[in-house]
């Protein structure tokens, strides 16, 4: 798939500050859904102290799937499309592999 470039990072930088200080309302956003579905489907069955208890396992334990099955993921992702996609980096490496096939030629010459 096609991808466009309509800027040199200006927009991705902006994006990625905003992205980046979201984890204090992604906490807060875990906290709030637990205390709605506790409110609405377990509160008839299940008193407070044990609700809280489940909140504390479940959402705690979400985040660690999240950050060990599904961060790597993400970055993976992240890179592949990186390196794809107009990298600086590849382009040097690219570059320098060019020039080291010449020295090659050279030394294979010279022998």
């Amino acid at each position: 798939m096609r991808q466009f470039h309509i800027d040199s990072g200006q927009v991705g930088g902006i994006m990625q500050v905003i992205i980046q200080s979201n984890f204090i309302f992604t906490v807060l956003n875990s906290i709030a859904v637990w205390i709605l579905v506790y409110d609405k489907y377990l509160s008839g069955h299940v008193p407070i102290y044990i609700g809280v208890l489940i909140g504390v396992i479940c959402v705690p334990s979400w985040w660690f799937f999240y950050y060990s099955v599904l961060y790597p993921s993400l970055v993976q992702y992240t890179n592949r499309q990186s390196w794809k996609h107009n990298n600086p980096i590849k382009k040097e490496f690219d570059d320098v592999n060019r020039r080291l096939d010449k020295i090659e030629k050279l030394v294979e010459e010279k022998l």
